[in-house]
């Protein structure tokens, strides 16, 4: 049991780490879109962002196979194990996990949508640059087609735009960040498929580990409540068990006391 918290722990670590990768990208990103940067600044920004993409990519892999090879030794502890709440708690540590590791890679590919989208932004403003008169379709092309390249040389080469060689290489540059975008957003949803199919099957024994947790607790909450139901009522029985004794004790006093004041006279007349 030591050594499976010590690992759930280890993963959820990681898994928090993600949450920081994911931050740091959205951060970077955020700067790169709201600032006017030099050609040196915006390499420096892609290199970071390029750092953070592999970081996380290589850290989702490992917590993935991590929870696959929980899932397995759980699997094995099945068959040898008869602890039904020591195999309840490792499903559910693990549910829980898988849960949180799906819910960060889908909002870093979210975020990684984001930022392809600002990136075609710009990519357009570079070539209206060269054709002011583009039409929504020549727009569309420069940034959806695999000769999207040729388009934005073929524009320029049109126009006798200043540092026209420098702005081909920065759209060239932006073009290839998108690529890679593109390719990470293919790669987490791979990933996100590849958990779903890992969680498949799963789902009968979470539902009845669920199920059993429930009527845990009912059952508890029941017991608690004929419990406190059962005080108040004890309580009560002894309440009116006390006044009954009172009333009695009141009666036999009230008859001594009867009693001796009608013998006070039969006594004095003997004296």
């Amino acid at each position: 049991m030591n050594n499976f918290l010590s690992s759930t722990r280890n993963t959820k670590q990681k898994i928090e780490r993600l949450g920081e990768y994911l931050e740091k990208f959205k951060y970077t990103y955020k700067l790169k879109s709201q600032s006017v940067s030099t050609e040196n600044e915006e390499k420096m920004m892609d290199n970071q962002l390029t750092a953070i993409n592999d970081l996380f990519k290589k850290l989702s892999a490992e917590i993935k196979l991590d929870l696959k090879n929980m899932l397995e030794e759980t699997e094995i502890e099945k068959e040898t194990n008869t602890d039904k709440f020591y195999l309840d708690a490792r499903m559910k540590h693990w549910q829980a996990l898988t849960r949180n590791l799906s819910n960060v890679i889908n909002e870093y590919r979210s975020v990684q949508i984001e930022y392809n989208n600002e990136e075609k932004e710009k990519l357009k403003g570079q070539y209206l640059i060269a054709n002011p008169y583009a039409t929504r379709k020549q727009l569309e092309d420069v940034v959806n087609t695999e000769k999207n390249e040729d388009i934005l040389k073929s524009a320029f080469s049109l126009q006798s735009v200043k540092n026209k060689k420098h702005i081909i290489e920065r759209a060239k540059c932006r073009n290839e960040s998108i690529k890679s975008i593109v390719k990470t957003i293919n790669e987490l949803c791979h990933m996100i498929n590849e958990i779903s199919e890992m969680t498949k099957g799963q789902g009968e024994m979470i539902d009845r580990i669920e199920v059993q947790i429930s009527a845990t607790k009912n059952k508890s909450e029941k017991t608690k409540e004929e419990l406190t139901s059962g005080l108040a009522a004890a309580k009560r029985r002894r309440f009116w068990k006390r006044i009954f004794l009172v009333l009695i004790i009141i009666v036999i006093l009230g008859f001594s006391i009867w009693g001796i004041a009608s013998l006070a006279p039969l006594l004095k007349r003997r004296k």
